[in-house]
């Protein structure tokens, strides 16, 4: 009899956990993520967020970039979408049926140059032949003498900009640290000059004030040392290629503006966001 009653309790229980099964699966959804680069090449390892009132769900994705999350109650979540290179991607409102699956696919917008662009790294020579850790000095690039309030031909003033120990006489001499006027001494690309060396505003490249330390390759100088620098043909080839990378990277974000403005991605702080609630369950 005991044995009977047994045999009855088997299938008995296998039928409640079959209903019970059901009736979770009639009551619950799923989302299942799918996360491309912008090439549509499947990211595996992609972490997948679902932001929920009790806490968040998700994992990572497979080799195939798909991520399955089930037993998601009926109502609307937002999904989130990190990888490692690319901006953090947000999608508000997938709706989730229940019994049904939500499918969403993130493309996914990388944060640097992509594999066809061409990257270059720039590295600037200072033709200066100071010893920095033991002179004192101040500079000024192109840029800095482009927004400098002295005129651009006047030397003195650049230098006097700069140099808190250094001033102008009346008669227009330049004074460090206190010497007497005329006994500092300027260089313009590496010549040392006598008397009023003039250099036209548009060719000065680089100021370069020693006011203290002056190496011995300098002589006797109880002033000061003024560096010149002015520009050579690949000081223009330098400012071309600067304005076609300026050019390039406009472009560049004119293109990711109007790719923007033609759908429902904008992006805020780094996060690209895309907002579901008016399409169902996104794409």
């Amino acid at each position: 009899m005991k044995t009977f009653r047994k045999l009855l309790l088997v299938p008995a229980a296998l039928v409640f956990a079959v209903v019970s099964a059901f009736g979770q699966g009639a009551t619950t959804g799923e989302i299942k993520v799918t996360v491309n680069d912008d090439k549509k090449v499947p990211l595996e390892y992609a972490a997948v967020t679902i932001i929920t009132t009790s806490r968040p769900l998700g994992g990572l994705t497979d080799v195939k970039g798909d991520h399955m999350v089930r037993n998601l109650d009926a109502g609307k979540y937002d999904v989130r979408v990190t990888y490692a290179g690319c901006k953090p991607y947000l999608k508000k409102n997938v709706e989730v049926i229940a019994g049904k699956t939500a499918y969403v696919t993130f493309d996914m917008q990388l944060l640097v140059a992509n594999e066809d662009s061409a990257v270059e790294v720039i590295a600037y020579y200072d033709p200066s032949p100071v010893d920095k850790m033991f002179s004192v000095e101040a500079h000024l690039n192109l840029p800095q003498i482009r927004a400098n309030p002295s005129e651009r031909g006047d030397i003195n003033g650049l230098v006097t900009s700069i140099c808190s120990s250094c001033s102008e006489t009346k008669d227009r001499q330049l004074v460090m640290r206190g010497s007497r006027p005329g006994a500092s001494q300027m260089y313009i690309d590496g010549e040392k000059m006598y008397g009023s060396g003039g250099v036209p505003g548009l060719a000065i490249e680089q100021v370069s004030a020693l006011s203290g330390g002056i190496p011995a390759e300098f002589g006797d100088v109880s002033g000061g040392v003024v560096i010149v620098n002015t520009m050579s043909y690949f000081s223009g080839l330098k400012n071309k290629q600067n304005t076609y990378l300026s050019r390039a990277e406009k472009a560049a974000e004119e293109k990711a503006a109007k790719d923007k403005a033609s759908g429902k991605v904008k992006e805020e702080n780094g996060t690209l966001i895309e907002d579901n609630s008016k399409t169902g369950s996104g794409n």
